[in-house]
């Protein structure tokens, strides 16, 4: 049921979870189907291209307010069981960190929008971004590609 999880990566982006001062390690429970960051656990995002949005979706376990998350850059709004995070400074690489001393986030997916006509070169493939604006998203239990 719990797989503990530090690194899922491909050529487009890295998630990177901590455990740090927490006491639980980040984990994916396949009963629920869900990354779980557990207190004071946090989950880089690491991408080749510059981030326009992050979009989370949760299950009912979420950041809510000030006093239990932060995020490393960017604008973060919640409704419903969907986080999106807003950059303005097209970085490369995003931190949310589940600031709580106890308690856990379930994030079912991440998808991740990338800047308007930046261009993500990998060893197998190249997607511009103005052309095709494709979401790179990870639906946990595999990889997706969304298109819209």
């Amino acid at each position: 049921n719990e797989e503990v999880i530090n690194y899922i990566y491909n050529d487009l982006y890295e998630f990177t979870m901590k455990k740090n001062e927490g006491s639980t390690n980040p984990a994916y429970y396949n009963t629920g189907s869900a990354l779980r960051l557990y207190g004071k656990n946090s989950l880089t995002i690491t991408t080749k291209a510059p981030i326009d949005s992050i979009v989370f979706v949760f299950d009912s376990e979420k950041p809510t307010g000030a006093d239990n998350y932060s995020i490393s850059s960017g604008t973060y709004t919640l409704e419903g069981t969907t986080g999106t995070l807003d950059l303005t400074d097209e970085t490369n690489s995003v931190v949310l960190t589940n600031t709580a001393s106890s308690g856990h986030f379930r994030i079912k997916s991440i998808t991740i929008r990338f800047v308007e006509g930046s261009i993500v070169t990998t060893n197998s493939y190249a997607i511009n971004q103005k052309e095709e604006m494709n979401d790179i998203g990870l639906r946990f239990g595999g990889i997706i590609t969304k298109e819209l």
